[in-house]
């Protein structure tokens, strides 16, 4: 389940984010198996710069300027996949922190054109095609580009993975594994290495650690 709060003006925007990472949510679980706590959203504006991030408390903060800064691309920023992005965290999370940027990269842009087919250009108030400055597209010309040991090369490998295996057993790798958990809400935080043994155990493919070494994890 997700929560919005939102200030006086933001109530439109505060209604898309619901049921675009409502939308999302379900396709986290449709598409890869995996799911998170309840997400509290909380949207602050008249702060001086314009960003996004989450706690392990499964929350997300959505920072803004002003309501301007709600516009979306070209100049403005990428406003669905930055939530979904957020939610990648909260689904996976390893202890390293280049690779969980990677993770939540490949993960939203996955989920991105899914929920684009359910809810269209019209899910944000001010329309745009975020599948295509969002998705799947983006996501191939970042990996194309990309240097080893960055999130992209991390996005690189996952999408390799993907591709070769089904997205679905990311879920069946971490399934597997044994967790750390951290804070009250028991956030579980993952292993890398153990992610990566996990994999190779599971799909008998043992390239996979090549994959992972030439892209510098």
């Amino acid at each position: 389940m997700v929560f919005v709060a939102y200030p006086p003006g933001f109530e439109e925007y505060a209604t898309a984010i619901l049921k675009i990472c409502e939308t999302g949510f379900l396709k986290y679980v449709e598409v890869f198996g995996l799911s998170t706590a309840d997400i509290h959203i909380f949207i602050r504006t008249n702060q001086e710069s314009l960003f996004a991030c989450y706690s392990h408390e499964y929350r997300i903060f959505n920072y803004l300027r002003s309501i301007d800064d709600c516009r979306p691309p070209p100049n403005g920023a990428h406003h669905v996949y930055g939530f979904l992005h957020e939610m990648g965290h909260m689904v996976f999370s390893t202890d390293n922190g280049a690779f969980n940027q990677g993770w939540a990269h490949y993960a939203a842009s996955r989920i991105v054109d899914e929920v684009y087919r359910e809810l269209g250009d019209t899910a944000w108030p001010r329309p745009y095609n975020y599948s295509k400055t969002e998705g799947k597209q983006r996501l191939l010309a970042d990996i194309a580009r990309t240097q080893p040991g960055t999130y992209d090369a991390a996005s690189g490998v996952l999408y390799t993975i993907d591709q070769r295996h089904g997205p679905t057993i990311f879920k069946a790798t971490i399934d597997k594994m044994h967790p750390t958990y951290i804070g009250v809400y028991r956030y579980p935080l993952y292993s890398l290495e153990e992610f990566k043994s996990t994999l190779v155990e599971l799909t008998n493919d043992e390239s996979l650690l090549e994959l992972f070494s030439e892209n510098g994890f």
